[in-house]
């Protein structure tokens, strides 16, 4: 199990731990140690230095004493989104993620936040 993050550059770096937390916290509660161990930073925003141990000394703050945590930053991670965006994109149910521009100028950009909501992904990958 990991958890494999991608981010925009903040200016403030405690948002990355944040956002984190707030993915790990809406997992089952049996499965959240094994994702913090194995938390997978990717695309080109985790490329600067110190990045990784900016997320990692956030985690640390926001759980536990003793909590696992390892934050994992492949070489490959600037290019990492477009691999899995290639993958999704090869998935016989992509064209079901894909909405339209009409679609997003008659409903406004509060009606995509629906689809990157995992209940409702859930129904597109299969497991």
């Amino acid at each position: 199990i990991s958890l494999v993050c991608t981010f925009t550059l903040r200016r403030n770096k405690t948002f990355h731990g944040r956002r984190v937390i707030g993915l790990v916290s809406a997992c089952d509660h049996d499965v959240r140690p094994e994702l913090l161990k194995n938390v997978i930073v990717s695309g080109g925003a985790s490329m600067p230095l110190g990045v990784v141990d900016t997320i990692t000394s956030s985690l640390r703050r926001s759980v536990t004493s003793g909590t696992g945590i390892t934050v994992v930053a492949p070489p490959e991670r600037k290019k990492s989104t477009w691999l899995g965006g290639s993958v999704l994109a090869s998935l016989s149910t992509f064209p079901e993620f894909c909405k339209s521009r009409r679609d997003y100028q008659e409903h406004g950009v509060s009606y995509f936040d629906s689809f990157c909501d995992g209940e409702i992904l859930d129904k597109h990958v299969d497991t």
